[in-house]
């Protein structure tokens, strides 16, 4: 799916970047793909518990707000 959108959209998997707030079904996911996976990890119950080592072991971008992302792209 992340590399048909890529397509798509005209980009490069490599020169994409895509954020969510799922650490496995968005961030892993894309970046398994080829893309920029970023996890906005927003307060709260998360849909699975994940431990400090889990989220170390995805070796993903973890932002915790959307003000954060134009720095994390370098805009």
């Amino acid at each position: 799916m992340f590399v048909e959108a890529c397509r798509r959209l005209g980009t490069a998997p490599e020169r994409t970047a895509y954020v969510g707030d799922e650490l496995d079904v968005d961030a892993v996911a894309a970046r398994a793909a080829g893309l920029l996976g970023i996890w906005v990890d927003r307060p709260g119950a998360r849909r699975l518990p994940l431990t400090d080592a889990e989220i170390a072991a995805a070796d993903v971008v973890t932002i915790e707000s959307f003000d954060q992302l134009p720095g994390v792209l370098g805009l």
